[in-house]
């Protein structure tokens, strides 16, 4: 995370920054999703559908904990369809961002297909 914090440092993308964000419960995400909201406008928390049934995280109560130093910085959709709409919209002319663990951004990439468009377009 450290290196994707360092690189929207780095290129300056367009604001305001919407990450979509989806970890597996085995991972350390708390430091994780600290140093990466600093540096984003808004997080939008998603399950990847593909995590395994074990390794799967409960947004909601990740958005709890981060919500407690960042009230209006979360939000928690159910599915990736849901959550890319949501980024898009809020985005505008800004920038969407996907990371989490690999799951998440398979998924993101089937959602958006290969030219990276909009969802369901």
């Amino acid at each position: 995370m450290n290196a994707l914090v360092q690189t929207l440092g780095d290129v300056e993308p367009h604001r305001p920054v919407i990450a979509v964000v989806g970890v597996l419960s085995d991972k350390d995400w708390a430091p994780m999703l600290d140093r990466l909201a600093v540096d984003v406008d808004h997080v939008i928390l998603t399950r990847p559908a593909s995590a395994p049934a074990a390794r799967t995280w409960d947004p909601d109560a990740v958005a709890a904990r981060v919500s407690r130093e960042r009230a209006s910085h979360v939000t928690v959709c159910a599915e990736m369809v849901e959550a890319l709409t949501r980024a898009r919209e809020r985005a505008g002319e800004g920038t969407v961002l996907v990371t989490g663990s690999s799951h998440t951004v398979g998924e993101a990439k089937g959602v958006l297909g290969p030219g990276g468009g909009r969802p369901g377009a």
